[in-house]
């Protein structure tokens, strides 16, 4: 993750495509959802940030389950990577 934080959020979350959308359809249509992350340019940030975080729902063009299978030795180098410089925050409610 290359950008800091401000006020709870990312601020690469300012660049993504999906802003302004209905938050529903990345629960409830995987389709849709990943149409619409295929073009987005911060794609790898919101997959890390869904990564690090844990999340539901269809982030960075994958869905939980799909996250689920990145070796979890993986996610905690993500993690601590992040902690280290700052921009993880493990009382941050998402």
């Amino acid at each position: 993750m290359s950008t800091p934080i401000n006020d709870g959020v990312f601020l690469w979350q300012d660049e993504a495509v999906c802003s302004g959308t209905n938050t529903d359809t990345f629960f409830t249509n995987e389709k849709q959802a990943k149409t619409i992350c295929s073009g987005c340019p911060v794609l790898g940030d919101c997959l890390q940030y869904a990564l690090i975080y844990n999340l539901s729902g269809v982030w960075g063009g994958t869905t939980d389950k799909e996250r689920s299978r990145v070796p979890r030795y993986e996610v905690e180098i993500l993690r601590d990577d992040a902690e280290e410089s700052g921009l993880y925050n493990k009382h941050l409610k998402v």
